[in-house]
């Protein structure tokens, strides 16, 4: 719910990034964690988006490169060295809301 409000339909600067992020980890995830929930499964596709908007633009675009030409195997190793759990059309989505890289 919180990628469809926020993160998507939304463009990001690198301020904005920093920004989101830390509202996300000092504000959202804090009140669920003190519930003793580990915002980490419970918002795995945020964390991701999170993981995606943190990058350097050098491994954004090297990660946006392998999802559009590599094969599946290509897509599946590249998201799970970044512990990215949202699928590769997600994530390209999410690269394209950066405004340092233009695809």
């Amino acid at each position: 719910m919180l990628l469809e409000v926020v993160i998507y339909p939304n463009r990001f600067s690198a301020v904005a990034i920093s920004q989101l992020y830390f509202d996300i980890t000092n504000g959202i995830f804090p009140i669920f964690s003190d519930s003793g929930i580990n915002e980490t499964l419970f918002f795995g596709s945020l964390c991701s988006a999170l993981t995606i908007l943190k990058l350097s633009s050098g491994e954004a675009m090297l990660l946006y490169d392998t999802l559009m030409n590599g094969n599946f195997e290509a897509h599946e190793l590249a998201l799970a060295e970044l512990n990215i759990c949202i699928c590769q059309s997600e994530t390209i989505r999410i690269l394209r809301s950066r405004c340092d890289l233009h695809f």
